[in-house]
């Protein structure tokens, strides 16, 4: 079945990835994988040669971002999923508006107008979700071959286009053409408790309604089997993944920064990638890489004491 994939990525990194460790998300592999053979249509495959992923976003603005390496973490990443789904995804870019403007302080109970004014910096996202409608009405009405249309957001401005998607089926059935089925995929995370339940983002009732199918949540499982690898080649220079995104990213950080006393920062990474003889006292990595490794506590604590004991032998030449 002829997919587009239309995701709003200021959505879908707020709703789902925000503060997790599934960061460097494998979009193709989430849906190709995961997500779309969880939905049950009759008579229908899903090939990934017959699937297209537009993502929207736009480039962090340097005054605003989190901290120092968020700009170039970002660039990174866009790097790896255009590298490693070349023309299966294309990544369409708005911009961000920093600024100033007076708002109402909160004051325990008082109304709005009986608070005092504040001055406050508002950022926000431009662009992005106009750019998906339109992206999202131009296929339909445009490729003879879409057939399914799949919406990753819980943004009620996208009602709109999915609207206006199913009223041209009529035309579309007219011109001959198979007619557009609408999924909704609700970025955020899967309840596994009552308490977890009440407090979860829920599907946009006016979107899931519009949808001819809903995923309500995102789960963990998806997303650890929706990674992209550690290293991307992209060219000249590899993708790799920056530390503060590793699953294991306090102990790789400590790792890094041990390797680092004697170490280029890519040698650091080739150390992390080879196999090491195995050393009286120190854990088995004969059959597996220290990047392997420390998916684990135990893992983490190995290889740290290997890199401890590289870097004293390094520093003894």
């Amino acid at each position: 079945m002829q997919t587009r994939i239309y995701i709003d990525g200021y959505n879908l990194y707020y709703g789902r990835l925000k503060s997790t460790p599934y960061k460097w998300l494998d979009l193709e592999a989430l849906f190709t994988k995961n997500i779309l053979p969880s939905i049950l249509i009759e008579n229908t495959s899903f090939d990934s040669s017959q699937i297209m992923i537009k993502y929207f976003t736009a480039d962090i603005v340097d005054k605003a971002a989190i901290d120092e390496h968020s700009t170039k973490d970002q660039e990174t990443y866009h790097n790896a999923l255009k590298a490693h789904s070349k023309n299966r995804i294309e990544i369409h870019k708005g911009y961000y508006s920093i600024s100033k403007v007076s708002a109402f302080k909160v004051d325990g109970a008082k109304y709005p107008r009986d608070c005092e004014r504040v001055e406050i910096w508002r950022l926000e996202e431009k662009q992005s979700d106009v750019n998906l409608a339109t992206e999202a009405l131009f296929d339909s009405m445009t490729e003879q071959i879409v057939e399914h249309v799949v919406i990753v957001s819980n943004d009620t401005d996208l009602a709109a286009p999915m609207i206006k998607i199913k009223e041209y089926n009529k035309v579309r059935l007219r011109n001959g053409w198979n007619p557009i089925r609408i999924g909704l995929v609700v970025p955020t995370h899967a309840s596994r408790t009552k308490e977890q339940e009440m407090n979860q983002r829920r599907p946009n009732k006016i979107l899931s309604d519009l949808a001819d199918w809903t995923v309500k949540a995102i789960t963990d499982e998806w997303l650890i089997n929706s990674q992209l690898p550690y290293k991307v080649f992209s060219g000249r220079r590899p993708s790799v993944i920056p530390i503060s995104w590793h699953p294991s990213a306090e102990g790789l950080s400590l790792i890094m920064k041990e390797l680092q006393k004697v170490n280029k920062f890519g040698e650091c990474w080739k150390w992390l990638e080879t196999v090491k003889p195995q050393q009286e006292g120190l854990m088995n990595l004969t059959n597996i890489t220290p990047l392997e490794a420390i998916r684990t506590k135990e893992g983490v604590q190995g290889v740290y004491e290997h890199a401890k004991k590289y870097r004293k032998w390094k520093q003894s030449q």
